[in-house]
């Protein structure tokens, strides 16, 4: 995350110092320099963002989808399962609960 912002504020950073110096920018003709400069900073940008949101995708996918959905369930299962040969729950209950 921290990646992605500093590539972001480079970015930003090339912009605001070409505004800020549009004059001799044009007086030099560096119009051409300067978009590509900004082009190649937003670009890097770009793919540590997507990079970022995979890693992000990947992560919720593995933890909600596996974790919540599948661990979680077993685990209230395995305990329903020990409380009702305990005789502390019903089958119905424990049914109705899941």
């Amino acid at each position: 995350a921290a990646e992605v912002k500093d590539a972001l504020a480079d970015a930003n950073a090339a912009a605001q110092e070409t505004f800020a110096c549009v004059r001799t920018v044009l007086a030099f003709g560096g119009e051409g320099g300067r978009v590509a400069a900004y082009g190649e900073k937003i670009q890097r940008h770009y793919r540590l963002n997507v990079r970022q949101l995979y890693a992000q995708g990947f992560y919720y996918m593995a933890i909600s989808t596996f974790l919540i959905n599948t661990c979680v369930q077993a685990g209230l299962l395995l305990a329903g399962t020990v409380m009702i040969m305990r005789g502390r729950l019903s089958p119905e209950v424990l049914l109705a609960f899941m």
